[in-house]
């Protein structure tokens, strides 16, 4: 009523645990960084809906949300028994900090930008768009591919991943007319006259119906970023375990499967390592009644800050070519030892490996697990997980090599939780992650800030320069790629004259820093040009803050990050 003060204080809400999914979390965070903000004091983001009878099987989100800039308790599950009794038991262990958006304490992991050096490489497969696509009859698929292979395709799913592939063969008119198609392949194209033509005009959007004998998603960005590659990188959109494997580009992947435009085996050996899957883990989701992770390329790929040494310029007179190398070597290594494992047993299946090797990492870890049985020793012998586990580890260490970040194998390396999220974590593992963590955030800003100056660090500059418009300007005083964008409205700050407000500003900016931060990407908050006697007018403000104990400094790959006292 008008004239009266609200009286509300606090709301909550109990939702799936999708609500940590990328449109969702967009609502979250647009009112946790809006003008007048909401902060969450409360989560629980991943707890069991009881499976009683009359009960769904699902999981759900708990929160709890207060008007301003709080800080809150996040309540994550640790133990479950007796979810389908009368009376069951949910442990919960809490932590204090800022929650943020995906429901996580620690590393502001939604703080992170696109990057345009991954731009345009990765994608979902294909939404086909009903049955009436496929041939049932597999020795006529296998007839008809040998004499249209353009467009009688192989067509794969998550599943055939994870499991044991069941060959599908799919009618792929993309990139035909009708009276093309009618008079070059009659016999298909009444295949899709009468099973798909009746259903797409029933469809409420124009080019559904339109262009009926066309997959209803054909993804032609996906098709044109792998016509010039031999091969290309999946992985299942939602799935138990999170690893990639190269398919050759003849097949079609669909809606279910990320596709990663590239055929660089240093890519692959990237995105099969840890420091992948953590950062995965921090910024997707989880769906589904098995609580799988979920794979975004959108949240996950595009900010993710590859190591300098998958530079595809490098030659072998570069310091860093060795460790490409090595990467490389690994990268191939991994995925010819998985498909050799696959061909030789055929009970054997990508989620069986992978659940052998986090059982063999938890018991040599001292994990409180059961032994081994017969069936699972059947799995460790057959599948070489020895040599599995070997390779992963490899992978890690020469990444986080690559990285520059040594100093965390020793906490990360060999231990549980390499391709799936694992409760059987020591506290000191559990503060390495977070570390990755803080420190893949503060490279992506650092990314960000050289993308601004002009340096992009393309994954494939033959195809992506052309594709995104490249100039090459000369930006102090150095000639580097940069994209012909117009520029927007600036939301920078002014760089005062006053020193006192000088000062005031940078502390502003530390407070906001989701990690400790160099004084170049402060020095890229303000407008205007970035001279030298700006960048050292900042370089003293920071020591002044050092020095009267309002700010503190620490040294990472040999450069000085600065950060609030928490």
């Amino acid at each position: 009523m008008k004239g009266h003060t609200n009286p509300l204080r606090r709301f909550g809400f109990i939702t799936t645990n999708s609500i940590t999914q990328i449109f969702s979390r967009r609502v979250i965070e647009h009112h946790m960084t809006a003008k007048e903000r909401l902060s969450l004091v409360f989560a629980v983001p991943n707890h069991p809906w009881m499976k009683a009878s009359d009960k769904a099987a699902v999981r759900i989100a708990m929160t709890v949300a207060e008007k301003g800039e709080h800080e809150g308790i996040l309540a994550e599950v640790v133990t479950e028994a007796g979810l389908n009794t009368d009376t069951p038991q949910v442990g919960l262990e809490k932590r204090g900090g800022k929650v943020r958006p995906n429901l996580a304490i620690g590393a502001d992991v939604g703080s992170v930008h696109v990057l345009l050096a991954n731009r345009r490489l990765a994608f979902r497969g294909v939404c086909v768009g009903g049955d009436g696509f496929f041939l049932k009859d597999a020795r006529q698929a296998h007839q008809l591919a040998s004499s249209a292979p353009n467009i009688v395709r192989e067509i794969r799913n998550g599943r055939d991943f994870a499991h044991r592939p069941s060959p599908r063969w799919a009618i792929d008119a993309y990139g035909f007319n009708e009276a093309t198609l009618r008079d070059s392949h009659p016999h298909l194209y009444q295949h899709l006259l009468l099973n798909v033509r009746e259903s797409r005009q029933l469809s409420q959007r124009a080019s559904y119906r339109d262009l009926w004998w066309v997959f209803m998603e054909p993804r032609p960005e996906l098709r044109e970023a792998v016509t010039d590659l031999r091969r290309y990188f999946v992985s299942p959109m939602t799935a138990k375990h999170r690893y990639f494997v190269a398919v050759e580009k003849e097949h079609i992947s669909d809606q279910g499967l990320i596709c990663v435009a590239s055929d660089r085996a240093e890519v692959l050996a990237v995105l099969s390592s840890r420091c992948h899957l953590v950062w995965a883990l921090a910024r997707g989701g989880f769906l589904g009644v098995g609580n799988d992770p979920r794979y975004n390329n959108s949240l996950i790929f595009l900010p993710l800050a590859f190591p300098i040494s998958v530079d595809p310029k490098l030659t072998h007179k570069d310091p860093l070519f060795a460790q490409q190398e090595r990467l490389r070597e690994l990268g191939e290594r991994l995925d010819n030892f998985r498909k050799d494992r696959l061909a030789e047993h055929s009970f054997m299946t990508m989620t069986g490996l992978y659940n052998a090797l986090e059982r063999q990492r938890e018991l040599e870890n001292g994990c409180d697990v059961p032994r081994l049985t017969d069936a699972e020793r059947d799995i460790q012998n057959a599948g070489l997980i020895s040599i599995l586990k070997e390779i992963h580890d490899d992978i890690d260490r020469a990444v986080l090599s690559a990285y520059g970040w040594e100093d965390l194998i020793s906490e990360l390396v060999g231990k549980p939780g390499a391709t799936l999220p694992s409760p059987c974590k020591t506290e000191a593992q559990e503060q390495a992650e977070e570390e990755l963590l803080t420190r893949l955030v503060a490279l992506n800003h650092e990314r960000a800030v050289e993308e601004k100056r002009g340096l992009v660090r393309w994954l494939r500059p033959g195809y992506q320069i052309p594709k995104l418009g490249v100039k090459a300007p000369k930006v102090e005083g150095e000639h580097v790629g940069m994209l012909d964008i117009v520029p927007g409205p600036s939301d920078k700050l002014k760089w005062p004259s006053d020193g006192l407000e000088q000062i005031r500003l940078v502390r502003d900016i530390l407070a906001k820093a989701p990690a400790p931060t160099m004084p170049d990407v402060i020095a890229a908050e303000f407008d205007g040009k970035n001279t030298a006697k700006r960048k050292d007018r900042i370089g003293q403000v920071l020591e002044t803050l050092v020095a009267t104990g309002l700010a503190r400094m620490g040294e990472l790959n040999g450069q000085r990050r600065y950060f609030l006292p928490r």
